[in-house]
């Protein structure tokens, strides 16, 4: 599909109010760069993964996703010979440990 039958169909504020949804910044940068597909296989590989999350969420734990902190600008500037992290970035990539170890540990709780 193009991108002005996209615009038509208003699909950029489509995806700007999915987006809202989202439980980080990350998650909604990732549901704005979605594009629709026509291939079959990618429509039922989505589909199956709506359905696992939609398992997790709806089960008898009712599982949540965990913040998920955006943590990419502390890790580009390390690519610069001699940087480190500052006090606020290892926070930040504390934070996003800490998250990933929260939400693991939920997931192998499940049955």
């Amino acid at each position: 599909m193009n991108q002005h039958a996209l615009t038509v169909l208003e699909f950029p504020a489509a995806l700007d109010l999915v987006a809202g949804y989202a439980s980080s910044s990350l998650g909604a940068e990732r549901v704005r760069e979605l594009r629709p597909s026509t291939l079959r296989d990618d429509i039922e590989r989505e589909h199956a993964r709506v359905t696992a999350v939609r398992n997790l969420v709806e089960g008898e734990s009712s599982w949540r996703p965990q913040q998920i902190h955006d943590i990419r600008s502390a890790f580009s500037r390390l690519r610069v010979e001699g940087a480190s992290l500052s006090a606020a970035d290892l926070l930040a990539v504390g934070r996003f440990l800490r998250s990933s170890r929260l939400s693991l540990e939920s997931l192998r709780n499940e049955k």
